[in-house]
């Protein structure tokens, strides 16, 4: 799925309304746009059990500055929303009751730009 989603022909959006761990955080450090809530939750929790989160580290770690990567996965410890989205990983915070609006609304601007352009 992970391969798939580097090679799909659009853009590929996530949104988070939860909890976003392990290869769900790999799927949104894959995606080209992710939408979240600022309760949304993210980790890489394997070092939690005594294990290193290589798969979902790679494209972490290509999405956000070393720093929050690293605490990410060494500490196995979560971020916020709001974390995400200084960090990076995430596009767009906005409020639960937003959430499908903006994504409408950013799925419509792309809809408009030339097929080419995209």
């Amino acid at each position: 799925l992970m391969m798939l989603v580097e090679q799909l022909p659009v853009p590929v959006i996530s949104v988070v309304n939860g909890v976003a761990a392990a290869a769900g955080c790999q799927l949104v450090a894959s995606s080209d746009i992710v939408v979240a809530t600022p309760q949304s939750r993210f980790s890489t929790p394997g070092a939690s059990v005594g294990l290193f989160c290589h798969t979902p580290g790679i494209p972490l770690a290509r999405r956000v500055p070393r720093a929050m990567s690293g605490y990410m996965l060494l500490t196995g410890d979560s971020i916020s929303g709001e974390d995400a989205y200084r960090a990076g990983l995430v596009s767009r915070l906005v409020p639960e009751d937003e959430l499908q609006s903006e994504v409408d609304r950013i799925c419509a601007s792309i809809a408009s730009k030339p097929k080419k352009v995209i």
